[in-house]
């Protein structure tokens, strides 16, 4: 006699039925009295397997930046994410600012990375903004990695979006803007007025000479007609100027004083310095020949300047008045200096102001 049970593939031919995936067959064996029946049951089995995460799927999924040692910049690279469920990005926030020139399009989220930024649109569009400063400053091949993240409720999916940048080290720019300025003193600040005797005064002091209490140097360079150097010493007489930072002469303007037609000055020389108002004077012209105006309070012709270098320190010694024989001594009313910003770099230890010339650094750090 042949055993009572079947096979499960007999059952099956027995109980024609559907089978679907994950179910099988479980042999069921009951006894009934002395009779011993073999039966087989159809029984799903629910087999313990992993709910499957939702898709991610970025496009594209990697973005690379090449910088060269010049001041490179870089372009905005779009595209999409797509899930089955919401996506957002991990640590990303819903308050950024929509990226520039993107009125229009509104990004709903958005995360900063080191070397750019990341904005989301509901949609799944995406946009990244290289930051052109970072970029420039690797000096090495780095990644900037962004995970876009997607959850169902059974599981969280997720694909990174990773821009690589292969920097290095760039080569410092430096560009200098002159700027022409009609009268460089008017920056200067009188901190103390200028002596009497040789010695004494910031920015303005006598060199060789005196002069009366109420008509010294300083006053030459306040703006105002009204007031007067004068210097008893006469021909050879000097002014001693700290400018603070070195500047290339193109013009030197004279303004007659109040009376004494005798006393304007006729000729004078100009020397610079990077040193100090005491150092290293260098002749910068020797300025002949003027014809003062006869009016007084009253300018003369503009004296053009040919310096061929910078200078911060500068001395003007007058040589010559219009009448030597009749004058006591040498006078105007104002003295004007122009010229243009000089090309070296601001340097540690020159007192705080605005810096001419503008310098701008672009290097890695």
């Amino acid at each position: 006699m042949g055993s009572p049970c079947h096979s499960v593939s007999d059952l099956a031919r027995f109980f024609p039925m559907a089978t679907p995936s994950g179910l099988r067959f479980r042999r069921v064996v009951a006894r009934i009295g002395a009779v011993t029946a073999c039966l087989a049951v159809s029984l799903p089995v629910l087999e313990s397997v992993a709910s499957a995460a939702p898709l991610v799927t970025v496009s594209p999924a990697t973005i690379t930046y090449t910088d060269t040692s010049a001041a490179d910049t870089f372009t905005e690279v779009r595209g999409t994410v797509s899930s089955s469920s919401a996506v957002s990005i991990n640590g990303g926030s819903n308050s950024l600012p929509n990226p520039p020139n993107t009125a229009v399009v509104f990004y709903t989220s958005g995360k900063i990375g080191t070397y750019g930024t990341l904005w989301m649109q509901n949609s799944g569009a995406w946009l990244y903004e290289p930051n052109i400063r970072a970029i420039n400053g690797a000096t090495g091949t780095v990644t900037d990695t962004f995970t876009f993240e997607a959850s169902d409720g059974t599981g969280t999916g997720s694909q990174n979006l990773v821009v690589t940048v292969n920097g290095v080290e760039d080569t410092p720019a430096l560009t200098v803007s002159t700027k022409t300025v009609n009268d460089i003193t008017d920056d200067l600040t009188v901190s103390t007025i200028c002596g009497s005797s040789p010695g004494s005064g910031d920015p303005y002091q006598i060199d060789v000479g005196s002069s009366p209490t109420n008509e010294r140097c300083h006053l030459a360079f306040d703006n105002s007609t009204s007031t007067k150097y004068l210097n008893f010493t006469k021909t050879g007489s000097s002014i001693l100027i700290d400018l603070r930072r070195a500047w290339t002469l193109t013009r030197v303007g004279l303004t007659t004083a109040n009376d004494a037609t005798e006393r304007d000055p006729t000729a004078f020389d100009l020397y610079g310095s990077n040193t100090s108002t005491s150092a290293g004077m260098t002749l910068i012209q020797s300025v002949t020949g003027l014809v003062p105006p006869s009016a007084r309070f009253t300018k003369y012709s503009d004296v053009t300047i040919s310096a061929s270098a910078a200078y911060r320190y500068l001395k003007m010694t007058f040589t010559g008045v219009r009448n030597a024989a009749a004058a006591n001594s040498v006078q105007m009313s104002e003295v004007e200096l122009s010229g243009t910003t000089a090309t070296n770099a601001y340097t540690e230890g020159d007192p705080p102001m605005v810096i001419e010339p503008t310098l701008l650094l672009a290097d890695d750090n």
